[in-house]
């Protein structure tokens, strides 16, 4: 489970899905975030992307997360 701000999200995925979708979500943020500044949305514009990028931190922790359980 990862809460950010009112939002909770709960993983059902196993770790190679969570994997996957975290290169993913990294992929997708890299080439929209490019894409906004190269036609000029600024960054206050783009507060979706800000969520989505804040998402994509809670799911890099609980990467983490699991890895250390596995050690």
């Amino acid at each position: 489970t990862v809460t950010h701000g009112s939002r909770t999200y709960e993983f059902s995925f196993d770790r190679e899905q969570v994997k996957f979708l975290s290169r993913g979500i990294n992929f997708l943020l890299t080439h929209a975030m490019s894409s906004a500044s190269q036609i000029g949305i600024q960054g206050s514009e783009c507060e979706p992307l800000g969520d989505v990028l804040q998402f994509k931190r809670d799911l890099d922790e609980k990467i983490i997360e699991m890895a250390e359980r596995e050690i």
